[in-house]
């Protein structure tokens, strides 16, 4: 069943395209069209299996003769594994034929993979350069995966705005994708006045098609809708989502970050924002018992009820690089979601005579290979006589000091970019300082030992800067640190 699944995949997108104006008025040989309906004719008898690997041959010839048609046809065979062995890479090839010779619908394949970096190195900008292509083209699904890119900030500037403008382009175009994230722009108030009716009126049709992430987002803005009754109906059913920002006031940084100890027994709560780093999206209870021993990390992470997960890492500056931590979070559907913790910025900071540690994690999924929402940690050292096992359920820091932590640490966010990553043997590092100070770049292998002054420590004037250097040292991964008035950001890169 699975794979007559796949054959009838084939001959609708094979249908697809013969019906497409566009196909008739490029595919004028006449050598070429005999080729590609003889293919046509031996999909559709699917029952034969010996018929699939003809066909195959046939939109091969055709797809060697240099048409485009023929070229995706091949490259959705290969992908789904019809008249041949599944093969994506085979499948990519194909497709990127195509696209360069100009098929709208092997444009956003060709984005697909570079932003899922399963057969191809991931590049996010790529796949924004090919998802624009196809809006070029004339091909709505483009429009929908822009506005994904842009929604989470994927390769480009996170917009809120852009995304919604780009996906309600895709929704008029009736992309049932672009439909369900419109309606989840909708139910969060990102790029439009929040309007759960309308939202509700997208996921109902979406899951009415089929699509199954759309039943999940139905019931929660029942719930929410739900909630609304008794309370001012009206502002929680359409209106703005906004976070409240209280006054920022002056924390003072413990130590430099060389000689900064992260040992202790620290409690407080992840906060996980919204991709426009504008609002707290969740908060989980969150425990560290850390020893430090010069540049190594060992300890505990105890996060909600029932996470404790030993881990190890490394420490570069103020920076820490997990080697082995993994955690569950609830995902936007409702089942938790595995996320690989990669690294950590953090600093010890002091405020109303307390010690804090506050920072921001960087985390992925492996299964879809993409980037975490924004998320950040603010902790309260625990003194010997507090120090416990259990995670305090109730909330251990103020609102007010909570928010003060974080601000700063959103603030302290910096831009600093290296390409191409991976690199062979030289990279470009571009980086921006807003404030005139002393500044210094430097490159680490992962276990905190310095490899090369890439730009010794130096007075630089606010704006940005760009250095190219060789990366010197065997293959794996490597740490590029900035230091700006003793505030430490860092970008990790992989030599290949």
């Amino acid at each position: 069943m699975k794979y007559l699944y796949f054959v009838i995949l084939i001959f609708i997108s094979i249908k697809i395209l013969a019906q497409d104006p566009e196909y008739h008025q490029l595919t004028s040989d006449p050598e070429i069209r005999e080729i590609v309906k003889e293919g046509m004719k031996l999909i559709r008898a699917n029952t034969v299996k010996n018929n699939r690997i003809l066909a195959l041959q046939e939109f091969k010839k055709a797809a060697n003769m240099g048409d485009k048609t023929a070229q995706f046809i091949v490259g959705e065979m290969y992908e789904k594994g019809v008249g041949t062995k599944k093969d994506t890479h085979k499948a990519f090839k194909w497709y990127y034929k195509s696209a360069e010779n100009g098929d709208k619908h092997a444009m956003y394949k060709v984005g697909l993979a570079y932003k899922d970096g399963k057969v191809i190195t991931q590049d996010f900008e790529k796949a924004v350069e090919w998802f624009q292509k196809t809006i070029d083209a004339g091909n709505p699904v483009g429009n929908y995966l822009l506005g994904y890119m842009y929604y989470k900030g994927l390769g480009v500037e996170q917009n809120y705005q852009k995304a919604f403008k780009l996906t309600e382009k895709s929704a008029n175009a009736d992309v049932t994708a672009g439909k369900h994230l419109l309606g989840y722009c909708y139910e969060n108030g990102h790029g439009v006045k929040m309007d759960l009716n309308k939202a509700e009126k997208l996921y109902t049709e979406c899951d009415k098609r089929g699509y199954g992430q759309s039943k999940v987002r139905l019931e929660k803005v029942k719930e929410k809708k739900a909630k609304a009754n008794g309370k001012n109906k009206s502002a929680i059913i359409t209106g703005n989502s906004s976070a409240v920002n209280p006054a920022y006031k002056e924390i003072t940084r413990n130590q430099d970050a060389h000689s900064t100890n992260f040992g202790g027994d620290w409690q407080g709560a992840m906060h996980i924002y919204d991709w426009g780093k504008t609002e707290v999206y969740s908060q989980m209870p969150l425990k560290l018992d850390v020893k430090q021993q010069k540049f190594n990390i060992n300890g505990f992470w105890k996060a909600g009820k029932n996470q404790s997960v030993a881990f190890s890492a490394v420490k570069v500056g103020n920076v820490l690089y997990c080697k082995n931590l993994s955690i569950e979070i609830e995902g936007a559907y409702g089942t938790p979601v595995r996320w690989v913790v990669s690294e950590g910025q953090f600093e010890i900071q002091q405020t109303e005579g307390q010690t804090y540690l506050v920072g921001n994690l960087k985390m992925h999924n492996p299964e879809i290979n993409e980037p975490f929402r924004p998320c950040y940690i603010a902790l309260e050292v625990n003194t010997p006589e507090e120090k416990t096992d259990t995670i305090k359920n109730t909330q251990v820091l103020s609102n007010e000091v909570s928010s003060v932590l974080l601000q700063y640490a959103v603030k302290q966010t910096a831009e600093l970019t290296a390409y191409p990553n991976p690199a062979n043997s030289r990279i470009t590092i571009d980086y921006t300082v807003a404030e005139e100070g002393e500044t210094q770049l430097s490159l680490y292998n992962t276990q905190g030992q310095l490899v090369k002054v890439v730009k010794s420590r130096a007075t630089q004037r606010p704006g940005s800067y760009s250095v190219n250097t060789a990366i010197e040292g065997t293959p794996g991964s490597y740490i590029i640190k900035l230091v700006h008035n003793n505030q430490v950001y860092t970008k990790s890169i992989i030599k290949q």
